[in-house]
């Protein structure tokens, strides 16, 4: 069966003093955790040069390393709509995202991903501001290797 999965983010990926949530909300939501210590060891490696190769829109990156990290119950019929965080880099983020679905389904197209505005009243916003604010656990915390391998 062929299901909509809504994300959303609480907590931007580039204030490195609180921790970022994504959650994917449809009728398997699944929430990831990138805590804010791991932000800044990125940031600071960053800065260092020690991650060169990603200093080109490293906070997209992670962004999306996070989203595809939430994505953990996508199915390859599903469609992705995805809340407009980032405005004017959706190509970016779709590119990549497509990128790591598709070492998963080769067959995912990029017509399953969109970016709407999902608003306050969505389930994906629900799950995250209340992770967020540790009223709810994450299913996952990401760590620093996790997100590594997907920058």
């Amino acid at each position: 069966m062929m299901a909509i999965i809504t994300i959303d983010q609480s907590g931007k990926v580039e204030k490195t003093n609180e921790d970022t949530i994504i959650a994917a909300a449809n009728g398997r939501p699944f929430i990831v955790l990138l805590p804010s210590k791991i932000k800044r060891e990125i940031a600071q490696a960053i800065k260092r040069g020690a991650l060169r190769r990603y200093k080109r829109y490293p906070m997209l990156r992670i962004f999306t390393a996070c989203v595809y990290l939430s994505l953990e119950k996508l199915k390859a019929g599903d469609s992705v709509i995805i809340d407009y965080e980032y405005s004017g880099h959706d190509d970016f983020i779709r590119n990549r995202l497509l990128a790591h679905i598709r070492e998963r389904y080769s067959q995912f197209g990029g017509d399953q991903i969109a970016f709407v505005r999902i608003g306050k009243d969505s389930f994906a916003h629900e799950l995250a501001i209340e992770t967020f604010r540790r009223n709810r656990k994450p299913n996952k915390e990401i760590t620093i290797n996790e997100l590594l391998g997907l920058l």
